[in-house]
């Protein structure tokens, strides 16, 4: 990692929402998040309330509606590989 103290992944106003034909569902909303080097962290909710879309989203296998994902201060697409 090149800032050890730095955050090595930024969630910044990430949003998610799915479309079910008229219907959209807002899955996540205004999400910030902060992932230091060293940290652990856990995900914590009940059932259907947007853990597995937020990890998605911040190992860069799904795409916010809206906000930014950066990982060692860059931005990240849709896909992408720390290899």
């Amino acid at each position: 990692m090149n800032n050890q103290k730095g955050n090595v992944l930024q969630i910044k106003e990430v949003c998610k929402n799915f479309e079910n034909g008229k219907q959209t569902m807002e899955v996540l909303k205004n999400i910030n998040l902060d992932i230091k080097s060293g940290e652990f962290i856990s995900i914590m909710g009940q059932s259907g309330c947007g853990k597995s879309t937020l990890l998605y989203i911040m190992g860069g296998l799904d795409s916010p509606t809206k906000g930014e994902r950066s990982y060692e201060a860059k931005k990240i697409g849709v896909h992408f590989s720390v290899l």
